[in-house]
């Protein structure tokens, strides 16, 4: 049993350390520093990536990040400002 526990937590911490990369392996400083300063950029940086690793808006289309934002706006809990907000940013800076 106390093995199970010890498995557990060091799954935990793995998720955690996980959460604080991006979808490119980068650190989140770094990949940030290459994009302009906005209100988008900060919401995507504080809410995008509570549950999972960062998606880089260069990894999606510009057309792919319209149903990627409908459907996480609401689990982000952005308002409507706050999603074209993001939208914005992601679509600024998407692969082209």
């Amino acid at each position: 049993m106390k093995r199970l526990g010890q498995i557990a937590f060091a799954m935990l911490l793995l998720s955690a350390c996980a959460r604080n990369k991006t979808n490119t392996g980068e650190s989140p400083e770094v990949a940030f520093a290459r994009y302009p300063a906005s209100e988008g950029k900060t919401l995507f940086q504080e809410k995008c990536n509570r549950c999972h690793v960062y998606r880089l808006p260069e990894t999606h289309s510009t057309s792919s990040w319209v149903p990627i934002m409908n459907r996480m706006a609401r689990k982000a809990r952005l308002n409507d400002d706050q999603k074209a907000a993001v939208l914005a940013f992601v679509q600024s800076n998407a692969k082209k």
